[in-house]
């Protein structure tokens, strides 16, 4: 009951600060761009978000099919709809929800949950892999396009992208690294929480199911290379189709053609903004971040600062229903489970499978 009480007030929150900045944009405006934009551009966003939820769903379901799990595609899909609407919904929008997929698939499919969490955490690993690939070529792209003022009169700006694109190089180099010389950070951290004086047993079952993940994802990884390019592929068409969200949003809605270097500018933001979202969908955070970036381009007068705004409303409205379909999905999850007559394994969580 609490947890729901502070969900329902952050979200109240979100949308108190979502009105003041639709306010401080003016509300006449933002309404006119909205209907400006129509519901083609509208439906076109919401393509490329299931465009995108397809191939993480096909890039998932790939990485089962070596450790023997055969999962229907259905199910894998609607457990990304669970862990995209905790990412929605969460302080960050990668990590939040991954937890739900794990349990949603374990349960579904009564496979132990180590196993699935392998699949997952080696999806998260290609996923990583492939995103800082894709934005370094567009934080690249965005510093030799704005250079004039991103190292000039909007210096601070211009650093925080130097920043993070040598972040994100050397964050890929160690990762696949790690990955190639089969590393195991996560299990030397279990370990070392294993030895605390508390709750011991439990913590020492733990380490060796975190033992068993990562060594199942390595041998995945350095075992199957070809399947793991596939994944690595996939994923940067995954970072394709969120690029190209605000080129066809404000395209079809008539308002502006927006060149390769400027949405690559808005791609670095939002990703880098939506890493710390801190509440639902970005609110504040994003929106302040766009329209920055939308002044920064040359564009921050009045009517390009409600189509900003309109197209933040778009992704707001499919973020509803993500988070409406996640919902729905766990809810019935919930049910079943509970009044099922089968008695789920009694631990799920043993390493029972060769790794």
């Amino acid at each position: 009951m609490r947890n729901a009480i502070r969900i329902g007030a952050v979200i109240l929150v979100s949308a108190l600060i979502l009105a003041g900045i639709i306010v401080a944009v003016g509300f006449e405006q933002t309404a006119e761009a909205v209907a400006q934009a129509g519901v083609v551009s509208f439906a076109a966003v919401g393509g490329l978000l299931v465009l995108s939820l397809l191939v993480h769903t096909t890039a998932w379901s790939a990485l089962n099919r070596p450790i023997g799990h055969d999962i229907p595609f259905l199910k894998l899909l609607r457990a990304s709809v669970i862990g995209r609407a905790g990412n929605i919904v969460t302080p960050s929008t990668y990590l939040g929800g991954e937890p739900l997929r794990v349990l949603y698939v374990g349960q579904a499919g009564d496979l132990p949950y180590h196993e699935v969490a392998g699949t997952v955490l080696l999806g998260k690993y290609l996923e990583a892999i492939s995103f800082i690939l894709f934005a370094g070529v567009t934080a690249g792209i965005a510093m030799v396009r704005y250079r004039a003022s991103l190292f000039g009169p909007n210096l601070a700006v211009g650093i925080v992208l130097v920043v993070f694109a040598i972040g994100l190089l050397v964050m890929g180099v160690v990762l696949w690294v790690s990955l190639l010389r089969r590393r195991q950070p996560l299990t030397v951290l279990a370990g070392s929480l294993s030895r605390l004086p508390i709750f011991p047993h439990r913590m020492s079952r733990f380490r060796v199911r975190v033992r068993s993940m990562e060594a199942q994802v390595a041998r995945v990884f350095c075992e199957e290379p070809g399947m793991a390019w596939r994944v690595f592929g996939m994923h940067v068409l995954g970072h394709v189709a969120i690029f190209l969200k605000p080129a066809l949003f404000f395209y079809l809605g008539g308002a502006l053609v927006l060149d390769i270097g400027q949405l690559s500018l808005l791609f670095v933001v939002g990703q880098i903004l939506l890493m710390v979202q801190l509440m639902p969908s970005g609110a504040g955070i994003l929106d302040g971040g766009y329209i920055g970036a939308f002044a920064l381009m040359g564009l921050g007068g009045a009517e390009h600062l409600a189509q900003c705004m309109a197209y933040l409303l778009c992704l707001r409205f499919w973020d509803i229903l993500m988070v409406g379909s996640g919902a729905f999905f766990a809810s019935r999850a919930g049910i079943r489970l509970l009044f099922s007559r089968d008695q789920p394994a009694e631990d799920k969580g043993t390493p029972d499978r060769a790794t």
